[in-house]
């Protein structure tokens, strides 16, 4: 959420010092074009290769979730006051702040709070002035509010595909995710979702987090896109919830037909469009032998963990999300070594309130029980800063207000975090 705060407000700044600032991380990321798909597909085992994004392997039907129409080519027609044509926007804003703000909510029912978290990020860009003030003075300018969002999304995206770090860079798929809704309620589109097979392989350009919400993951195999990164929202989702993944596999929105045949691999990135019977049998042994492994270890989380000596090992879990809790007893953990609370100050930026810490913490420990849990208290300031606290620019912020440091420096919110722990314990 700071990044996004950061790079938004250097999407306010001037064109020379967007350079400026992007020239020192600089690169391009293309985009790949679409083209059309084929109609009919002749060749077998059409290999396509793309990023190790989520371990395991799939094989089920391809599920298209494509745009419902050209966002880039649709026609519009501005209204002929540029009033209504400022209003339009604004309605177009609440519309999705509200839309987002549903996907918040059932993220949060179905996967747990620290997903709906995200969403928290894409409505920050909606309150971002600067984000809203480029359309304003572009519908000015351009007479037209589609033109105008087309023109500010292009900088931005311009702006972030030069930016080498992959990191920084997947940060703008929330702003282009967010363009992309604000131009579907100007121009009053739905996104309809079709029925899906069980154990479908879900093809999109990007895996947005908007995604989760929107399909029944029970039914998703995997998920393969176009663009993107290992480091984006969606991507993260992915491997919390163990769906093999693979991005940036250029042309598989040309190449995918709805409904054939497809197998991935997550391990290594790899996707086959209506593979011939010896590969599907290969990754079906694969597939097996991989869930006899994993069935394996899970036989052996009972038993003591210990060296050959007869030593013994705690073996803890490292948590940051209530659904890695599943995870925890499904693979024997003896408890929580490191129960991560930071995640709860991102979502909220800034200090959670005692109340809604000792809810957590009390969800965690009621679920772990008898066994021990482990938590940090906030560690917060370098690479995880947070607004709305105070925290000074600083030339080294690794080595500067940070952890201890910064707790000690907000004595109230840190005594309210040790009084959630106690109470929870």
């Amino acid at each position: 959420m700071v990044v996004n705060a950061q790079l938004l407000a250097l999407m306010s700044t001037s064109e020379a010092k967007r350079a400026e600032i992007t020239s020192a991380l600089t690169s391009t990321t293309g985009r790949f074009p679409h083209g059309d798909r084929p109609e009919d597909r002749t060749e077998q085992n059409v290999e396509l290769r793309g990023i190790a994004t989520s371990r395991g392997i799939a094989i089920g039907p391809v599920y298209r979730v494509d745009d419902p129409v050209d966002l880039d080519h649709v026609e519009y027609f501005p209204r002929e006051s540029l009033v209504e044509e400022h209003e339009d926007l604004l309605k177009a804003l609440a519309e999705t702040r509200t839309e987002i703000e549903e996907a918040r909510e059932a993220s949060g029912a179905r996967f747990g709070p620290e997903f709906a978290a995200v969403f928290h990020t894409q409505i920050q860009i909606l309150e971002d002035k600067g984000f809203v003030e480029n359309i304003d003075q572009a519908i000015n300018e351009k007479k037209n509010a589609l033109l105008a969002l087309r023109s500010v999304l292009d900088t931005y995206r311009e702006t972030f595909e030069r930016i080498e770090d992959e990191y920084f860079r997947e940060r703008g798929v929330d702003i282009i995710d967010i363009g992309h809704r604000i131009m579907e309620k100007l121009l009053g589109v739905r996104s309809p979702v079709a029925p899906m097979q069980p154990g479908s392989v879900v093809v999109v350009d990007q895996v947005l987090a908007g995604l989760f919400a929107r399909l029944e993951m029970d039914q998703v195999a995997a998920i393969v896109a176009e663009h993107g990164g290992s480091t984006s929202h969606g991507a993260i989702f992915a491997r919390t919830l163990e769906i093999p993944a693979v991005t940036g596999a250029a042309g598989i929105m040309s190449e995918a037909q709805q409904g054939e045949d497809c197998i991935v691999d997550g391990a290594t990135g790899r996707v086959y469009l209506q593979p011939d019977k010896t590969l599907v049998t290969y990754y079906r042994d694969a597939q097996r032998e991989h869930k006899l492994a994993i069935e394996h270890l899970d036989a052996l989380c009972d038993r003591p963990a210990e060296t050959k000596n007869g030593t013994p090992v705690t073996l803890s879990a490292n948590v940051g999300l209530l659904n890695d809790l599943r995870q925890v007893d499904q693979h024997g953990a003896e408890g929580i070594g490191l129960f991560r609370t930071e995640l709860l100050a991102l979502a909220h930026r800034g200090f959670p309130s005692q109340e809604e810490q000792e809810q957590l913490y009390c969800r965690v420990v009621e679920q772990m029980a008898p066994r021990p849990v482990t938590i940090r208290t906030l560690d917060l300031g370098g690479d995880k800063g947070i607004p709305n606290v105070g925290m000074p620019g600083e030339e080294n912020p690794q080595l500067g207000l940070r952890s201890i440091r910064l707790t000690l420096e907000n004595r109230r919110a840190f005594r309210a975090q040790l009084r959630a722990i106690l109470k929870a314990s």
